[in-house]
C-alpha cells in the first residue's frame, strides 16, 4: 500500500493493518487479526456460559462450568443418587432428600429422614407403649421398672404360700 510520505510514521504506528499490537491478554497479534484473535483466541475475552447466561472470561470457562456455574449438574452429596442444578442441591439436601438427618423430636437422636418412621415406631427409647397386662401407657425405657415394679397385674409372689 502507498501512503504519503510526511504520514508514514503515523501510519506505522496507528493504521497499518500489518503493525504487531499487544492485546491486553499480553499476546501480540498483527492488527488484522485482532478481531479474530479477540472472537476466538484470547483468554480475557468474556464469553457467555452456556448454562447459565452468565459473563466469564474464555481462560475461566472451564473451571466455571466445572466448580462454580450454579447450572451445573452435581449429584446429591447424601448419596440417594440423584441429580440436580448446583443452585437446587443445597435445598435438595437441607430439606428434600430421603437420606437428609433429622433429630427425632422424642430422644433426640439424629436419624436419616428415610429410617424416621421406622425409629419412632420399634427402635426410639422414648416411643410410647403399652403394657400388655394393664394397658397403661408409658416410654419404652420404662418398660422394665413398669413390668417388675408397677404394673397392678404383675405377678408377684405370695408371702403366705
Amino acid at each position: 500500500i502507498d501512503v504519503e510520505a510526511g504520514r508514514l510514521e503515523a501510519h506505522g504506528k496507528d493504521e497499518c493493518q500489518e503493525r504487531k499490537v499487544t492485546c491486553e491478554c499480553g499476546e501480540v497479534v498483527v492488527a488484522k487479526g485482532m478481531e479474530a484473535h479477540s472472537k476466538d483466541g484470547c483468554l480475557i475475552v468474556k464469553i457467555k456460559c452456556d448454562l447459565c447466561s452468565g459473563m466469564v472470561t474464555k481462560a475461566d470457562e472451564k473451571d466455571h462450568k466445572a466448580n462454580s456455574c450454579p447450572q451445573r449438574r452435581v449429584d446429591c452429596a447424601l448419596g440417594c443418587g440423584k441429580r440436580f442444578n448446583a443452585s437446587h442441591v443445597f435445598k435438595h439436601e437441607a430439606s428434600e432428600c430421603p437420606h437428609r438427618q433429622e433429630t427425632c423430636a422424642d430422644c433426640d437422636e439424629v436419624i436419616e429422614h428415610c429410617k424416621m418412621e421406622q425409629h419412632r415406631e420399634r427402635q426410639c427409647v422414648s416411643r410410647l407403649i403399652s403394657c400388655r397386662k394393664c394397658g397403661l401407657e408409658f416410654k419404652f425405657m420404662a418398660a422394665f421398672k413398669h413390668d417388675a415394679n408397677e404394673c397392678p397385674k404383675r405377678g408377684v409372689p405370695c408371702s403366705l404360700c
